[in-house]
């Protein structure tokens, strides 16, 4: 269920709903447009990825095309997708999937139609990734490996997500997990990246998870590699 305000932020609106079904809500805010990107249960019992749109503070949702990646089964489909906007304007979704990788997305008209979807060149398990658009213009990209979610992995790219740094292991948790990040920009080129789901040992004994992380350092640690 997601619910929506139009009170920005400050709570003295009444919310309303947007869907009953499952949906992982975020809320991008660029130029005119509010996007909150979501998912939504298909009845073929795969999930599928859309979003939703504003652009009068909330009162009215446009939702875009659905992307459909087909699958059959237990979490099998596109699944809770993060996103940010490109220099160029254009709009890039990644999804979450459980064939070994990311999926994108790209959008060109901020968010109302998803044309290009196609596999990424980034591996995960599957688990949700953050994407962050930085003020240096560089796009961060916390997630999993591909083996699971004991590790936690950061990556960058300077050209819009067309590459992107070798993935450097910010944590890691043997016998647990660290997994639903999120990726915050307190200062310029300071980053917190936390895990919402932190387990010691598989989905037992919680633990901390708050990383201080400095941009520029991070980038020359990531190109010169190990």
């Amino acid at each position: 269920m997601v619910l929506a305000t139009a009170s920005n932020g400050s709570g003295r609106a009444a919310p309303y709903l947007l869907t009953r079904r499952y949906a992982k809500a975020m809320i991008v805010l660029g130029g005119d447009d509010t996007m909150n990107k979501r998912n939504d249960h298909a009845p073929e019992l795969n999930y599928v990825a859309c979003s939703l749109i504003a652009d009068d503070d909330g009162k009215t949702w446009q939702r875009s095309n659905l992307i459909d990646l087909g699958g059959h089964g237990h979490h099998s489909g596109a699944m809770e997708p993060t996103g940010a906007e490109l220099g160029d304007g254009r709009l890039l979704m990644l999804i979450r999937t459980h064939w070994g990788r990311f999926r994108e997305a790209l959008s060109d008209d901020g968010g109302l139609s998803w044309r290009t979807v196609r596999p990424s060149q980034i591996e995960s398990t599957s688990a949700p990734g953050f994407l962050r658009k930085l003020r240096s213009g560089r796009l961060a990209l916390v997630s999993n490996d591909k083996a699971g979610r004991p590790c936690l992995l950061l990556r960058l790219s300077e050209d819009d997500g067309k590459s992107w740094t070798e993935p450097v292991v910010l944590a890691r948790q043997k016998d647990g997990q660290l997994s639903y990040p999120y990726c915050m920009e307190r200062r310029p080129g300071e980053l917190w990246v936390m895990a919402g789901f932190a387990f010691k040992k598989g989905w037992q004994k919680p633990l901390p998870s708050r990383l201080k992380i400095d941009e520029e350092g991070f980038l020359r640690e990531a190109k010169e590699g190990p």
